[in-house]
């Protein structure tokens, strides 16, 4: 699929793509430090419960938010229609409080355990890259932030993105190859679960793909496999 390179007007966003990483390792670095203050102070489940307050409360609970639209809106039994009215509805069902839930509850418990600060870096990192890799593919109405982002998308971007994520996996984490390929596989298994029900990615979609890129990284970085 061509993508093209904007220089001005819709998509500034998707023109943004090449930085992405690079505010993901700035946000990995303040959750590092409330790591290691928390955990000076409090004991591991506590200290955990502040590290994942801070990550929502500095990305505004804007991904939190498009995990409980997509819980909502395609989880259920649906038209193409109703859910995509369902991903623009502001109130959150139950799908979405238990999908919330479930992640925080998750992200919470690998952040306790963690013994290296590494995942809690590369997660914001390689979540933002799933957005991008996300973002790549067609949206599901021309408006709204993915139509942004597609809009805006280049290949240069796409690459610098890319070769800084991976480069910081690479550096990060032990299982640094594994790590990106996650985030591959993310995007392609929610594009593919997207373009089946909805027709296509939306803004939602893009959140849902970041959190869950870093919730299975972080319990990558705990599992037997670190």
């Amino acid at each position: 699929m061509p993508l093209r390179d904007r220089s001005a007007g819709p998509g500034s966003v998707g023109r943004a793509a090449g930085w992405f990483p690079v505010v993901g390792l700035l946000l990995g670095a303040i959750l590092v430090a409330a790591w290691w203050l928390a955990g000076a102070i409090f004991p591991r489940s506590p200290a955990a419960a502040i590290v994942v307050a801070a990550w929502t409360v500095l990305t505004g609970g804007l991904h939190l938010d498009g995990v409980a639209d997509c819980c909502d809106g395609l989880l259920g039994p649906h038209t193409r229609e109703r859910r995509l009215e369902i991903l623009d509805d502001p109130r959150t069902g139950a799908f979405g409080v238990i999908g919330i839930v479930l992640l925080v509850m998750l992200k919470t418990a690998a952040v306790a355990v963690l013994d290296h600060p590494g995942p809690l870096v590369i997660a914001p990192v390689l979540g933002r890259l799933t957005i991008l890799y996300l973002a790549v593919m067609p949206p599901a109405r021309a408006s709204g932030m993915a139509w942004e982002f597609h809009r805006g998308l280049s290949r240069q971007g796409l690459c610098v993105a890319t070769l800084t994520a991976a480069m910081a996996a690479g550096v990060l984490v032990s299982q640094g190859l594994l790590s990106y390929l996650l985030a591959v596989l993310v995007a392609l298994f929610l594009g593919r679960v997207a373009f089946r029900r909805l027709g296509g990615v939306t803004g939602d979609v893009l959140g849902l793909g970041c959190e869950l890129t870093e919730v299975l990284l972080l319990l990558l970085g705990v599992s037997r496999l670190a």
